[in-house]
Formats: C-alpha cells, structure tokens, sequence
C-alpha cells in the first residue's frame, strides 16, 4: 500500500483513507426467506401475488400456472419502490422471445398452450430499497390458480 493514488481507478475504494460510503458484502443480509402461495384470480380481477417490504435483494422466483383454458392475455407486473419494472402478458414474453435466462428481468421458461401450463422466472439478484411487489391481472372470462414462489433476504440493519 502507498500513499500514491490509484491511476487506473478501478478499485473505488481508498483503503489509506477509508472513505467507504458503502461496501456491500454476504454478511450484510440474513438468512434467506421465502414468500409463496397460490392464490384463486377471478375474472377480470387483479391480484397482489406477493409483497416483500424492507431493504433487501431477490435470489430467485418463479409465476406458475397450470389451467384448462389458456391466459396468454393475461398480464404479470413487478414493482420496485413503487415503480413498475416490468409489465407484459404472457403471450408478449413468447412474442418477444423473452425466454432465455437472464436476458431480461423475467424469462418464459414454459408456454404451453395445449397442456395449458405457462412458468415465469425472475432474475437473481434484483434489489429494493423499501418493497418488492408482484402483481397478477386476469384478462380471461375464467378463474385462474397463481401459483407464485419468491427467495429473497433482507438486509440487517
């Protein structure tokens, strides 16, 4: 160590002078936890799947549905701090190709419109400052089990 700067500025921390606003590091978050459920949607109704409030970061998730009639009109949304991340109906995800993982802050890992079994994941490591929320809207003119799972943790304060 040297008193000497750091010309490559990569580092963005100044270990002789710790001025560290903010350093984030494993031992920061609690154990992780998890929020799932199903949950009955009616027709033309729309659902709080899930709502997670606290600081903290998202490790996985996953929107399930297994029906007899198909939900492509159907729209999933996600709020970060009361701000809408994201926003689509099912049959947009499969439009759009958003099927591979990490490529976006969802994917369509299952779109069967046969079988009628239709899987949404969310990325890792999406993080909010005061709550994360799920959102499930019924476009169909038939009830809709939601099956929903979320792995997150909260940051210790």
């Amino acid at each position: 160590m040297s008193d000497l700067p750091d010309f490559t500025n990569y580092s963005q921390v100044d270990l002789v002078q710790q001025t560290i606003a903010f350093l984030t590091n494993r031992p920061m978050y609690g154990e992780a936890k998890r929020v799932s459920g199903q949950k009955e949607i009616s027709a033309g109704s729309t659902v709080n799947l899930a709502e997670i409030t606290g600081k903290g970061k998202i490790y996985t998730g996953i929107v399930y549905i297994s029906t007899s009639h198909t939900v492509e009109n159907d729209v999933i949304e996600m709020y970060i701090d009361e701000n809408i991340i994201f926003s689509r109906w099912w049959k947009q995800l499969l439009d759009y190709n958003m099927t591979r993982a990490f490529d976006y802050v969802v994917w369509l890992s299952c779109y069967d419109d046969v079988n009628y079994k239709y899987m949404l994941n969310l990325m890792s490591d999406i993080t909010f400052e005061e709550k994360l929320r799920l959102k499930y809207h019924n476009a169909s003119s038939d009830s809709v089990i939601v099956l929903y799972n979320l792995i997150y943790t909260l940051l210790q304060t």
